[in-house]
């Protein structure tokens, strides 16, 4: 599991202001952690996307192989692609 911390700075739902910030980490794996509860809003766990107010402290959580693979592109043409991975 890895941990995450922010501080709002922003008003709207958990799971798109976690998405804009965060956008190595899918949305799946966002919304899985909610369901577990594994999201906390100013130390209370949530089980709902609720509206973040500004300034409030965000702690969530999410298993390490969840992030988004980011590939390089080394070369692209027509018929073929080249990613460094």
């Amino acid at each position: 599991m890895k941990k995450y911390c922010f501080i709002s700075k922003s008003q709207g739902k958990v799971l798109k202001i976690l998405a804009n910030n965060y956008p190595n980490i899918s949305y799946s794996a966002l919304s899985s952690a909610l369901r577990k509860k594994d999201i906390l809003v100013n130390g209370q766990r949530i089980k709902e996307n609720k509206t973040l107010l500004l300034g409030d402290n965000v702690e969530f959580f999410v298993p390490d192989q969840t992030a988004k693979i980011l590939y390089d592109i080394l070369y692209q043409d027509d018929n073929i692609i080249v990613v460094n991975k």
